[in-house]
């Protein structure tokens, strides 16, 4: 039985949206356009989720999915921990990396252990970054998105298109003004490295070749795993060497009855996001808390049917899919 259940992915897993404890700015879409708040994020997260749910616990752990699976443990009294080691920003290379620190540890117990991966998209690019002796996150552009879904679009995907740094961050929302000066101070070298090493097709290879390789791992030496996100990654010409995954990807149930298998589609098709569950106070197209705690049920339901849980599966019902507002996109 599962008595420890690890969680690896990007904003979206981590709490993403929910910085309750940040000091910068957010945005809003009151009259559909993009306005700054004047108010810190934090402060502004608070003020409105102290309306929208009075008795919940604000902090970003417990609004993320992960949070929120915790607690449907912890209601029904299971001896489960939950662990969330996600980050905002980071993706593939970063789940490599902790995935592979944690399994070296000697209180790691294989048996007992299950994994659940949001495997992120393209553009995230980890590197060691000796003037803050640790790891930072360069995002980049290399690909044309959907504004409020962030999906590529397929149709003008463009693998020759120049890649253009976005952002890099040690820690998103929550960096030191220490640490930020020196960011700051060396835009020029993580411009620089961005124009002069980065390539979309090269790039998308690697980290193809990078998930296949770190998959099979998974599966041959017999870890307990699930996905929760692949973001459509994988190359399609390469699938007889991951076709194994479809057994591992967790079932989201809709309000129509229909399954799917990643939350970002889900998330949008129910439209549980935050931007629409704070009625456009706050302009973020991140999981919103009822979002996350339909996800965490459907992970729940997911672990009952494959007995990495023992207990009984979770009802979901028509208050679960209510949302406050629509989307005006």
């Amino acid at each position: 039985m599962i008595k420890t259940v690890y969680f690896f992915g990007t904003s979206h897993t981590a709490g993403g949206g929910f910085e309750f404890n940040s000091k910068l700015k957010t945005f809003n879409f009151i009259e559909a356009e993009l306005k700054e708040n004047e108010e810190p994020r934090g402060q502004t997260l608070h003020r409105i989720y102290n309306e929208l749910f009075p008795n919940e616990l604000r902090t970003q752990d417990n609004y993320s999915f992960p949070g929120q699976l915790q607690l449907l443990c912890n209601d029904r009294q299971l001896d489960i921990k939950v662990v969330n080691i996600s980050k905002q920003g980071y993706g593939n290379e970063r789940i490599y990396r902790k995935f592979y620190d944690l399994i070296q540890e000697n209180e790691f117990d294989r048996e007992t252990s299950l994994f659940v991966f949001e495997f992120s998209d393209l553009e995230r690019k980890e590197i060691f970054y000796n003037p803050l002796q640790n790891h930072v996150i360069i995002n980049y552009g290399a690909v044309d998105r959907y504004f409020h879904t962030n999906a590529v679009k397929q149709k003008t995907k463009n693998f020759e298109k120049t890649c253009q740094l976005s952002s890099y961050a040690h820690t998103y929302w929550y960096e030191t003004d220490e640490d930020l000066k020196i960011l700051k101070d060396d835009y020029k070298f993580f411009n620089d490295f961005v124009n002069k090493t980065f390539d979309t097709k090269t790039i998308l290879n690697q980290l193809n070749i990078n998930n296949i390789n770190f998959l099979n791992f998974l599966k041959n030496q017999n870890f307990n795993f699930l996905i929760s996100e692949t973001h459509n990654l994988l190359w399609k010409n390469l699938s007889e060497y991951y076709d194994f995954i479809d057994e591992h990807r967790i079932s989201y149930q809709c309000k129509d009855g229909s399954i799917l298998n990643g939350f970002i589609e889900y998330l949008h098709k129910n439209e549980h996001l935050i931007t629409y569950e704070t009625s456009y106070r706050i302009a973020d197209m991140h999981p919103s808390l009822k979002g996350n705690k339909l996800i965490a049920k459907n992970i729940f339901n997911e672990c009952v049917d494959r007995n990495y849980i023992k207990s009984e599966k979770i009802k979901l019902n028509k208050s679960d899919f209510s949302n406050p507002k629509k989307s005006i996109f």
